[in-house]
């Protein structure tokens, strides 16, 4: 189980990079063909925009936590400087006050929303915590929408 879920989770890291890099060269070239035309550029009135962002959930004390992974890392060539210690330090997003500093953090800098991984299986929920006893129980969570991406 847990060789596919870290399979998973470089498929979609993978995806993401592909979705990003095709969105920019996409954009190019709308806006050239749009310079060709002599067609002004669109603008997107405030507020008709929800800036959402994928939020995975994986940096609590679950046995499978991606802090093990970055706690010991070892570098892998000259140069490589590892174990890098997080901006925060080592939080556990489960607790609200952790939570609390990410939505302020994310809404003063024009997140609207945190979509939040959400895996169910046979034996019920994964990676639930960060959003149920985190999120849910923030104090300012009214600053910032959440979805599910199940």
């Amino acid at each position: 189980m847990r060789n596919f879920l870290s399979f998973r989770h470089i498929l979609k890291i993978c995806m993401l990079c592909c979705f990003i890099y095709s969105c920019g060269k996409e954009t190019k070239q709308v806006d050239e063909k749009k310079e060709e035309n002599n067609e002004p550029p669109i603008t997107i009135p405030a507020g008709d925009v929800t800036v959402a962002c994928y939020y995975f959930p994986n940096w609590g004390p679950v046995a499978q936590s991606e802090w093990n992974t970055v706690k010991f890392a070892q570098p892998k060539f000259a140069g490589h400087q590892q174990p890098k210690v997080p901006e925060w330090g080592y939080e556990n997003e489960n607790e609200p006050t952790v939570m609390a500093k990410k939505i302020d953090a994310a809404s003063a800098n024009g997140i609207d929303a945190f979509i939040f991984d959400w895996y169910y299986t046979d034996e019920g929920t994964y990676l639930k915590e960060a959003l149920e006893q985190g999120f849910l129980n923030a104090p300012n969570n009214n600053k910032i929408k959440f979805a599910l991406r199940a």
